[in-house]
């Protein structure tokens, strides 16, 4: 908030705040006059979902990614597990080789968080171990 003597001007702006793990997230200091304070909370940020799979099947770089299985030691199911639950959720997954995503692995609260995705390497290679991105978008 800026002010003069005469009137006062409201400002907006975005401020990150780290939640339950930090002790004090916004300070206020009064210069030695009375004063309202209004904070208004406009909206929130959640961070996206996305995963890079190495060719060897482990997680690469990721963002909210949690985990990789690997479904067979010779073929290339994976399922991508992410920190939330999926079931209303779309993918995208992309990569040099055609890709196959399926809905959310299982069909129990206990498997919706993760991504069945396999990848085609084309005839006569088959199913193949790749790299590829997911998105997650819900």
């Amino acid at each position: 908030m800026n002010y003069t003597k005469t009137f006062n001007v409201s400002n907006g702006g975005n401020i990150t705040l780290c939640g339950s793990k930090c002790a004090a997230d916004i300070n206020i200091t009064n210069s030695g006059y009375t004063t309202h304070i209004v904070i208004d909370v406009q909206g929130y940020y959640v961070k996206p979902m996305w995963a890079y799979v190495n060719a060897d099947g482990t997680l690469g770089a990721n963002s909210r990614a949690v985990s990789v299985r690997h479904l067979s030691d010779h073929e290339a199911p994976y399922v991508v597990t992410f920190d939330r639950d999926l079931s209303n959720c779309g993918f995208t997954v992309t990569g040099d080789y055609q890709a196959w995503s399926a809905n959310t692995e299982g069909t129990s609260a206990s498997d919706s968080h993760g991504v069945y995705v396999e990848i085609y390497g084309g005839n006569p290679r088959g199913w193949i171990d790749a790299p590829f991105y997911v998105t997650v978008t819900c």
